[in-house]
């Protein structure tokens, strides 16, 4: 799973979640929108695709630095390599406009974030036992991606 996230204190609600929850998930996180779009593009020290493989689901907060999650999402759903990548917009914000505009672009989900690490490992929960137990990943993203 690749985080897109840049608030610190969200990446270690996060990290303690997933740690506390004993959830299968091997976590990367970026502190911005281009660093992801840069690993997901296999760009730079990121080319080696045994090392720094797709991720089966992508989490995208919509505020960071140099681009937001909506124009990492915009560029994702332009790539044909990425287009069927798994995209949920993990944000603070439950405002209708920007879970429209996240649907807009093509987001597979929109999850409001939890404020504490107890709310927390639930909604993981269920992220992981829909898009790696229940769902099929797309065929096109690469054999990689159908191991949970």
């Amino acid at each position: 799973m690749l985080i897109a996230e840049d608030d610190p204190n969200d990446i270690f609600l996060l990290e303690r979640a997933l740690e506390k929850s004993g959830l299968p998930i091997k976590a990367r996180f970026f502190r911005d929108g281009v660093e992801a779009l840069d690993y997901l593009s296999g760009k730079g020290a990121f080319s080696n695709r045994k090392t720094y493989p797709l991720p089966r689901v992508l989490l995208l907060d919509i505020k960071m630095p140099r681009k937001n999650g909506f124009e990492v999402l915009r560029q994702v759903r332009s790539s044909p390599l990425l287009k069927r990548l798994i995209a949920v917009m993990f944000s603070s914000s439950a405002e209708e406009r920007d879970i429209d505009h996240a649907y807009d672009l093509g987001a597979n989900a929109y999850v409001v974030k939890p404020t504490n690490s107890e709310e927390l490992i639930p909604v993981l929960r269920r992220i992981h036992d829909f898009w790696f137990l229940t769902n099929r990943p797309s065929p096109g993203l690469g054999p990689e991606l159908h191991a949970a």
